[in-house]
């Protein structure tokens, strides 16, 4: 996650920024939903990382992975 992204779902949960993209204010309502934004990104993350990593699995390797 890079600081552009943390800045945009900061803005999207209502944080107010100054000019050199500071936080100057951020209601305490905001801080739910930002958290869940974050965490919502994380997941994608997580997801992605393990579609690529099984995505060349045969029904042996997935079946062998599961029983373990």
């Amino acid at each position: 996650m890079t600081r552009d992204d943390i800045i945009r779902m900061a803005k999207e949960a209502g944080a107010f920024f100054d000019g050199d993209n500071s936080v100057y204010d951020m209601p305490e309502h905001c801080f739910e939903r930002f958290a869940a934004l974050v965490a919502a990104a994380e997941r994608e993350a997580c997801a992605m990382v393990a579609e690529e990593r099984t995505t060349a699995w045969t029904e042996y390797d997935y079946n062998s992975a599961c029983m373990d």
